[in-house]
């Protein structure tokens, strides 16, 4: 199991609209701006859930602690009080890259000293501030100096994404790609009309992209030049010049979010 994630934003971020076209840096950075980088933590239950109930403590308050998860799946009601308004928190388990379609909701307890989880956040929550006083101190598996800007990793994931789209459009040979590159392409030509499903006893949660899916496309954009699709022409602007890519609105990412039950306000049902 890979680890879950943790992170706050603002709400005056999740307002912003950008035109149908390529997203640059700044699109990036305007979004994402934060300069400390993702770290992997380790946190037992008590931990969790007293991080959660601090970015929820202020809500209705459109803060910046508003806590963003992937990973699991968290109930809460904003009735009740701060510091009691988490019902329940649950580790989205998948069952392996060739059972993907089957997941099961693994809960967590809270109790100190239980069951350790690998928890992914930026450095800033990891020191206590914005109210996830209760990360401070956790033991750091990844950590400031060898994490990741946001940002980066998102543009990482754009790239590698827009890379396995123009491949697998194009139906081009990929026996002179690196491996990893190669085996993108096959998953993604393998679940390109698949509907998948995260399903538990009780319910269906809709899952568009499994944890394989991100690993592939970063692990694309490692070891594949990203000269076919990257906008930004590194060699040219070093030399002075302007870059010259011609869009081709074919290979343009989708994304489309979707409301899916994992974050679950009980207050407003």
């Amino acid at each position: 199991m890979g680890p879950v994630g943790l992170i706050s934003l603002t709400f005056k971020k999740l307002w912003l609209i950008f035109g149908i076209g390529l997203v640059t840096i700044g699109d990036i950075l305007e979004i994402l701006p934060f300069e400390d980088p993702l770290i992997v933590i380790e946190a037992d239950g008590e931990t969790l859930w007293g991080a959660l109930e601090g970015g929820l403590s202020k809500w209705p308050a459109q803060e910046g602690r508003f806590p963003v998860i992937s990973g699991m799946k968290v109930t809460w009601d904003s009735r009740k009080e701060p510091g009691q308004r988490v019902t329940g928190v649950w580790i989205i388990k998948e069952l392996g890259d060739d059972n993907e379609e089957a997941v099961y909701l693994e809960p967590v307890k809270r109790e100190k000293d239980g069951p350790k989880y690998k928890l992914v956040t930026r450095e800033y929550m990891a020191d206590g501030h914005d109210g996830f006083l209760p990360l401070k101190g956790c033991p750091r598996l990844i950590d400031e100096e060898c994490g990741s800007l946001m940002s980066s990793i998102v543009r990482k994931y754009f790239l590698g994404s827009q890379f396995v789209k123009r491949m697998v459009r194009l139906k081009e040979d990929s026996s002179a790609l690196h491996p990893k590159a190669r085996a993108a392409i096959s998953y993604e030509k393998a679940h390109t009309k698949a509907k998948l499903l995260w399903m538990n006893a009780l319910e269906k949660i809709r899952k568009q992209r499994s944890e394989s899916h991100y690993r592939n496309q970063l692990n694309v954009c490692a070891v594949q030049h990203m000269s076919l699709v990257d906008a930004f022409d590194g060699s040219k602007a070093r030399q002075g010049e302007p870059s010259t890519y011609v869009e081709n609105t074919e290979d343009l990412l989708v994304v489309s979010p979707e409301i899916d039950g994992r974050f679950k306000d009980e207050g407003r049902a």
